[in-house]
């Protein structure tokens, strides 16, 4: 791969689209969330990973992006249009995963309710982490919410296991019994609260973006929601997340974000999973021509195509 000359990508508007024995599997799309939401439909999931109205600018080994607002009401009047038309583009038994944290996943439970409908509310979940940061005057928060919907009743919904370690084998005669490093386990079905280490500097999948989240997290999302052949949208990809889990486990994906610089990883990121990749302007203009991934690259990718899950 030539990655070179990404840095000749400074300003949005430019389409990375991903390729697969011949197949297109994926698209990075640097635009405003509006405009690229509009470029598709019939999405089988939806991730939306929004700025939490922090009201700081984040800034991280000089990528940063502002997360200020005059006020909630300015902030959900920005959001609520995305959520609306994340609605229009998810197939009726699809899926929206909306993350947020405690600045204003209540407000935007609200909204959310009042564009899906109370009754398809499936559930809040709790992504739960230890990091540093204490404070004298409240416990310490340390858990992002991740808000499920579905557009109808009819809506798809797979479930997955996770580990459940205990400390005697005994009282378990009609369980089978596991073990691993940490000790022995059972397999039980996953519960709200998601216990899955946040992202590190010296972190193995630490890019140093100033939003990343772990691979782990969105592989549980995807498996939950997708089988393999199945579109996942994500409309603020930073780093790539998402589109990374989608890709390694036979998804297609589209990811957007209007960072040219979270772009640009982004597809450093997913380029090894796939054969090629090829990067135009979104009026039609290559701006890079089709690049084939090395051998090495994709054999050290561990493509998961035709696992569920």
């Amino acid at each position: 791969m030539q990655f070179e000359q990404m840095h000749e990508l400074k300003e949005t508007g430019f389409k990375a689209t991903f390729f697969r024995g011949g197949v297109e599997v994926g698209t990075i799309l640097c635009a405003e969330s509006m405009d690229a939401m509009r470029s598709v439909k019939d999405l089988d999931v939806i991730y939306i990973d929004p700025p939490f109205f922090t009201n700081r600018h984040l800034s991280v080994n000089g990528m940063s992006y502002p997360d200020l607002w005059e006020s909630i009401d300015d902030y959900i009047s920005w959001l609520m249009p995305r959520l609306e038309l994340s609605r229009s583009i998810l197939k009726d038994t699809g899926l929206l995963f909306v993350h947020l944290d405690w600045h204003a996943v209540h407000y935007v439970k609200v909204a959310l309710d009042s564009i899906f409908g109370y009754s398809n509310f499936i559930n809040e979940i709790i992504w739960h982490y230890r990091t540093g940061g204490t404070s004298s005057r409240h416990f310490s928060r340390k858990h992002d919410n991740i808000l499920l919907y579905s557009k109808t009743s009819n809506y798809r919904f797979f479930e997955i296991y996770e580990k459940s370690y205990i400390k005697y084998r005994y009282g378990f005669s009609n369980t089978r019994i596991f073990r691993d490093e940490k000790g022995f386990y059972t397999r039980v079905k996953c519960r709200d609260v998601w216990d899955i280490p946040a992202l590190r500097g010296n972190h193995p999948e630490s890019l140093g973006f100033p939003t990343q989240k772990p691979v782990g997290l969105a592989e549980r999302i995807i498996s939950s929601s997708t089988i393999p052949g199945d579109i996942v949208g994500d409309f603020f990809c930073g780093s790539g997340t998402i589109a990374y889990a989608a890709a390694k486990s036979g998804r297609r994906w589209f990811a957007f974000d209007i960072s040219p610089v979270a772009c640009r990883l982004a597809i450093e990121r997913i380029a090894p999973l796939c054969d090629s990749y090829t990067i135009e302007s979104i009026d039609g203009r290559v701006l890079q021509s089709k690049y084939q991934c090395s051998n090495r690259a994709r054999n050290g990718a561990h493509y998961d195509e035709g696992k569920k899950g």
